[in-house]
């Protein structure tokens, strides 16, 4: 029998940030244009905003949600959430009021807090389950049935609340749905989250004394994989207000950011800036592009700069991850590389079998931070999952690849997405990596349309290259002399900007949409 006399503690990142408070006070924790926190400064306010909800009737369990942007108060929100031992439900800023509603009535939200700037967007005569609204960086006379934030926090003890947090206790619901129908919250735990910053911290090289740029959204998935780490251990988090490529490169310079993530389109501005070969970016150990498929010639670019310090990651917010390295990037360009440390992934066919090497299945990954399911959603949760010979479950990314000899995945394109046509799989990644390698084509999507002969056919939406003497049917023409016959795109469709979320991934369903009212 087991000695417990001294037994492992519960680990959550609550204790751990308030560990970082405790012990390196004076070190620095968020900076934001002239706001300058340490993390004894961030920690008062976080517990403050706990202290509040606390007050307000929050008990641990109960789902606070918020729509903030990058405000200087979003991240002590955020702590303050989950230092309460409630469960953060942090919505986008880009959907409308009605989605929105749907999202929180699901969570069941207790407290809404809502930034000035969206308060037209969710307000108290929205029906939603919230009981208490509060408004941040909010200007003028309050509307009835608001709180003022920054009156309300400062109202509050600074001390740590007492609430038990434990491992399985949930940490968030993070919709990633835009849609009114059924509304898609993954559910993460505290343990599967402080598995994530962990792996993270090991992966990234994240330590104490790394400063980590942010500039996607803190309410959406992506940016917590260097966000979770960074308060794991302490590091100093640089958080933009909003992306752009100028005030990035001044940052990294004059901040020695050390770590951060984007998007593929920020990178593609990135390398476009007239000083990009001019900037030092020597302090940089990583960057990570993900959230959408990077082209070629960024990656090259970012390779040149950069060298081993440009990683690429596929994943799901679900809960499992791939990585491709700098030193392996020129000679797998394509590929997204392999499982990041404790992530297993298959590959699976129709019939539920894991197929051939380099045969093209549905990644199915398995890792210690995967979600716990879809909140109120059981018939999707058991519709995700996939199980091995052992019996093990794995999360079914319905996202469809391959896998090299040495264990390199490579993503072919959605499993809704690819397009059958003569009875024969297109998978439309295939299409795009050809076309952006043309000179006139800056960025491109692929979708499927009808087709009476073929049952469908593959049309390209481009957006042209600035100052290219751009013809669609020459485009076409060059993409099919490299494609197979049955890859063959009948059309191309110029557009000004493809459709893409926070995370620049093209959401195709407008596009089809689109193609429908125009062409149909």
């Amino acid at each position: 029998m087991s000695d417990t006399r001294f037994p492992l503690p519960d680990n959550v990142l609550p204790d751990f940030i308030a560990l970082n408070a405790r012990w390196r006070p004076r070190a620095p924790a968020l900076v934001m244009g002239e706001l300058r926190l340490d993390w004894g400064t961030l920690d008062a306010r976080a517990n403050r905003v706990a202290q509040g909800l606390i007050a307000l009737g929050v008990r641990r369990g109960d789902a606070v949600g918020s729509l903030l942007p990058n405000a200087p108060q979003t991240l002590e929100i955020m702590l303050g959430v989950l230092r309460a031992g409630a469960v953060m439900v942090p919505l986008s800023t880009m959907l409308t009021s009605d989605t929105l509603a749907v999202m929180a009535r699901d969570a069941e939200v207790r407290v809404m807090f809502v930034h000035g700037d969206y308060q037209q967007v969710l307000h108290p005569a929205v029906d939603t389950a919230a009981s208490s609204w509060i408004a941040v960086g909010h200007e003028g006379p309050l509307s009835p049935g608001w709180l003022d934030f920054d009156g309300w926090a400062a109202g509050q003890p600074e001390h740590k609340p007492e609430v038990g947090l434990s491992g399985a206790d949930r940490f968030n619901i993070i919709y990633s749905s835009g849609t009114t129908g059924v509304p898609k919250g993954i559910v993460h735990s505290h343990a599967a989250r402080f598995n994530f910053a962990w792996a993270r911290v090991a992966d990234f090289r994240i330590e104490r004394e790394s400063v980590i740029l942010i500039s996607t959204p803190l309410y959406h998935n992506g940016s917590m994989l260097t966000l979770l780490p960074a308060l794991l251990v302490g590091a100093t988090i640089v958080v933009m207000p909003r992306f752009d490529a100028t005030a990035a490169l001044d940052l990294i310079e004059h901040e020695g950011v050390t770590h951060t993530f984007m998007v593929p389109s920020q990178y593609v501005d990135l390398v476009a800036h007239p000083e990009w070969h001019a900037r030092d970016l020597s302090s940089m150990v990583m960057a990570l592009s993900g959230g959408a498929a990077i082209r070629r010639d960024t990656k090259l670019a970012m390779l040149d700069k950069l060298g081993d310090a440009f990683m690429e990651l596929y994943g799901a917010t679900e809960g499992f991850s791939i990585t491709l390295r700098g030193h392996e990037m020129r000679e797998r360009l394509d590929s997204v590389g392999t499982p990041v440390i404790g992530v297993d992934v298959r590959l699976v066919g129709d019939d539920d079998r894991e197929v051939a090497e380099g045969a093209v299945g549905e990644l199915c990954g398995r890792s210690p931070f995967l979600m716990c399911g879809y909140h109120n959603q059981p018939a999707m949760t058991d519709e995700s999952l996939w199980h091995d010979e052992a019996g093990r479950a794995y999360y079914r990314s319905g996202d469809l690849g391959r896998r090299d000899a040495d264990g390199y995945f490579f993503i072919s394109g959605r499993k809704k997405e690819m397009i059958i046509s003569g009875g024969i799989n297109i998978y439309t990644q295939d299409l795009e990596r050809v076309l952006n390698a043309h000179p006139a084509v800056r960025d491109c999507a692929v979708i499927g349309v009808a087709h009476p002969k073929w049952g469908e056919t593959p049309v390209a939406y481009v957006v042209a290259t600035i100052g290219a003497a751009a013809d669609g049917a020459q485009i076409a023409a060059w993409a099919n002399e490299q494609l197979g016959k049955f890859q063959r795109i009948s059309s191309v469709v110029f557009i000004d900007a493809l459709p893409r979320n926070a995370m620049g991934k093209v959401v195709k369903a407008e596009l089809r949409a689109r193609h429908a009212r125009e062409f149909s």
